[in-house]
């Protein structure tokens, strides 16, 4: 891979562990609202956070599937062996 494309790459991966904190820090303060909440608002708060929690869920699943691809990348390739 040349250094341009490692250094999109990275960017891109970057990016997407920015946006899994920020779906976090959205997930953590709409949770503190629902512990607080009272009736069918609590229900609703509680379904907004479970599924912000699966969306970071995902996107941190998908950078790590990201950097094992990069990992086989960067792996030499092996030639057979003349006969």
């Amino acid at each position: 891979m040349n250094d341009e494309l490692t250094k999109d790459f990275w960017t891109q991966v970057n990016e997407i562990e920015q946006l899994s904190c920020k779906v976090n820090s959205c997930q953590s303060i709409i949770a503190i609202c629902a512990e607080r909440a009272l009736g069918d608002d609590s229900g609703a708060l509680w379904a907004a956070s479970d599924i912000l929690n699966d969306i970071e869920s995902k996107l941190d699943d998908r950078v790590h599937k990201l950097l094992m691809i990069y990992r086989q990348i960067q792996e030499p390739v092996k030639k057979a062996k003349k006969k």
